[in-house]
């Protein structure tokens, strides 16, 4: 087992395994000796190479990870993190870390530790240093800068007024905007009503009273008044029955004055008294803490489960909507209030919702009454159709019914998962659903029967899957963008549930007889054992390969086996490794009509198919992979292999197929 030190220096090695390390460099983030590191490197180098991988090192340029067998590699951390990583809770992009420091550093108003952010987000403490120093150029521009203290942190440093436009261009920039028109402005509610303007009376008057609002609550006041000053102007206000939940005297209260007041001046109209006890009141539900409050948290797991409950029963990926959880939310908090001190709020969209969007009204009622929560309230249709507002907006981002389920597969599932999430989410939001994103460990235990195409940043061509691969570099490119785009093109054209003719097109017959060959063609009439047969499979590969090809792959092939079963189907199975091993390009096949037992569940087959692709790149053996699996899908074709005994027979159906 790894010391607690080895753990450490050899996740500083991954984090940075594109580059060499010195060990004065490690010994400063960890904060060890020099000598201690290159002591525990020492020690390291035989558990890392018994598991994948080796520990590099040059003189004058330091240490590097170097990771030959990436799975078995990643296997072997496993078992030295207390906890699996959380891709949602994971940003290996640095714009994401860059969001996020700027997030804590400016709405929570606190002096933040380096290594507390490093360890919540799972990376370096130089990574996170690098970030800062990112960000440093950008603060400048707002006359800001961060400065630091021991045993304190980082803040930024500098005047608020400053401070609030960095967060008006920051987080309440073009995007919020474009999104609140994209979502609502078809119900002609915001034409003639600036947001920014508002945004920035809000951001004004709540951070002069030191009343700190999160992003997501601050856009959400900013939507609430929106909607506000529709009420007014359509001569509907709040009544609140002379209750007054907020005192006169109280800090929100005031506020909400002042903003109302401002807000007053620049579209002409006057607000009632009751309107600013309402927006005192919205404020005092929305007031950030330094932690979420037990109550704050049991209210959220009661959306996120009614969100789990629409999800299982329309398929739109809500429950994992952090937008969309946190907009319900906060909504929900002063609408208790609402609901406890008898206030009746008018909504001025009601009369559109019921005629328009009827059913997502009914929807909406049907699955939130019974959030524990509100139940036993009388609700009004008004009250409903605010919360339909925000159901209407995920359902226009995910109901498009030509969206494909997605299973996102990088090396580890946590190093660079983020970065190719929030890349694809950009470009194919209108076309994909990102069901998960996972490690190609992960695979062993996932069920496939819903996802409609694998987009992996390992080169998954080579083994068999019974869903489209796609193979792309983290960082999308625009080859990458243009082969979904071409998926997505033909899927769009397809009849058929799923069809693998995107992977494969016809070639003739020099592209068949470069991965079969007699030599490894094996038709066998006698009884055999499992062993045998791959042995026999093996042996007749190597004739082309190095010395330690059999031992290589047959280690590989019973790896990849421990993931996830070979066997495709009622009569065929294709035995292949986790990761390449051979010079050349080979698939070996064994007729074995009487079949052999292959597994503990004692099913029998009687066609194998071993498949050993090429280290080196290979532009065909995906559209052979893809042939076979045309082949198991047909049982007519399949009963026909089962039927020769010579190659020549077998290279017919492979054409026939083809």
């Amino acid at each position: 087992m790894l010391s607690k030190k080895e753990i450490a220096i050899l996740n500083y090695l991954v984090v940075h395994q594109s580059q060499y390390v010195r060990s004065r460099e490690i010994a400063e983030a960890l904060k060890m000796s020099e000598r201690t590191v290159r002591k525990y490197i020492g020690q390291l180098h035989e558990s890392v190479d018994n598991n994948g991988a080796k520990i590099i090192s040059k003189q004058g340029h330091g240490y590097k990870l170097e990771i030959n067998f990436q799975v078995e590699f990643e296997n072997f951390l496993k078992q030295y993190y207390s906890k699996p990583f959380d891709t949602h809770d994971t940003m290996n992009d640095a714009n994401e870390r860059q969001y996020y420091i700027l997030n804590q550093l400016l709405f929570e108003q606190q002096w933040v530790m380096v290594d507390d952010m490093a360890d919540k987000l799972f990376v370096s403490r130089s990574t996170i240093n690098q970030d800062i120093n990112g960000l440093k150029s950008d603060l400048q521009r707002y006359h800001l800068k961060i400065i630091s203290k021991p045993a304190k942190g980082i803040a930024i440093s500098g005047v608020e007024r400053d401070k609030r436009h960095l967060i008006m261009d920051y987080f309440l920039g073009k995007g919020f905007y474009s999104t609140i028109n994209k979502y609502f402005g078809n119900l002609m509610i915001l034409n003639e009503i600036n947001l920014e303007e508002l945004s920035i009376i809000v951001l004004d008057e709540t951070r002069e009273a030191e009343i700190l609002l999160s992003d997501y609550i601050l856009q959400n006041l900013v939507l609430h008044l929106a909607l506000a000053i529709k009420r007014i102007v359509d001569g509907n206000s709040i009544q609140n029955g002379g209750l007054e939940p907020v005192q006169n005297d109280q800090e929100e209260y005031i506020v909400a004055e002042r903003i109302l007041d401002r807000v007053g001046k620049v579209y002409d109209i006057t607000f009632p008294d009751d309107e600013a006890v309402y927006i005192g009141l919205h404020i005092l539900s929305k007031g950030s803490a330094k932690k979420e409050t037990d109550a704050d948290a049991a209210l959220k797991e009661q959306v996120t489960n009614v969100l789990h409950t629409i999800e299982a029963d329309f398929g739109y990926p809500m429950s994992t909507d952090l937008q969309l959880i946190n907009g319900i939310t906060t909504h929900i908090k002063p609408l208790l209030l609402r609901l406890k001190n008898d206030i009746q709020l008018e909504n001025p969209l009601l009369e559109e919702i019921e005629t328009n969007y009827r059913n997502y009204l009914e929807l909406t009622k049907q699955y939130f009454k019974e959030m524990t929560s509100l139940e036993g309230h009388d609700i009004t249709d008004s009250e409903w159709a605010y919360l339909t507002l925000h159901i209407l907006a995920a359902i226009e981002k995910y109901d498009d019914r030509q969206k494909l389920n997605s299973l996102l597969i990088c090396a580890t599932g946590y190093g660079s998962a983020q970065m190719l999430k929030i890349r694809v989410e950009r470009e194919f939001h209108l076309h994909l659903n990102i069901i998960d994103v996972i490690s190609y460990y992960d695979i062993k235990n996932y069920d496939l029967s819903h996802i409609d195409v694998l987009i992996s940043t390992i080169d998954l061509s080579t083994q068999l899957f019974k869903v489209p691969i796609i193979h792309v570099s983290v960082l999308l490119n625009e080859q990458d963008i243009a082969e979904i785009n071409q998926f997505l093109h033909v899927k769009k054209e397809q009849t058929a549930a799923y069809s693998t003719t995107y992977y494969w097109n016809k070639h003739n017959e020099q592209v068949i007889t470069r991965y079969f060959r007699p030599e490894t063609f094996h038709y066998l009439d006698t009884r055999v054992t499992k062993d045998e047969v791959y042995n026999l499979l093996l042996d007749s590969m190597t004739v082309r390969e190095s010395e330690g090809f059999k031992e290589q792959m047959l280690r590989q092939v019973h790896y990849r086996e421990e993931f996830s079963s070979v066997v495709f189907s009622d009569d065929v199975a294709v035995p292949h490794p986790v990761q390449p091993i051979g010079d050349h390009s080979n698939i070996a096949v064994a007729i074995i009509p009487e079949g052999v037992i292959y597994d503990s569940e004692h099913r029998v087959m009687r066609v194998i198919f071993m498949l050993s692709p090429s280290r080196f790149e290979d532009h065909y053996m995906k559209d052979m992979v893809s042939l076979i699996v045309n082949l198991i899908d047909n049982k007519q074709m399949t009963e026909r292999m089962i039927g020769v005994t010579n190659f020549e027979d077998f290279k017919d159906i492979l054409l026939t197929a083809f």
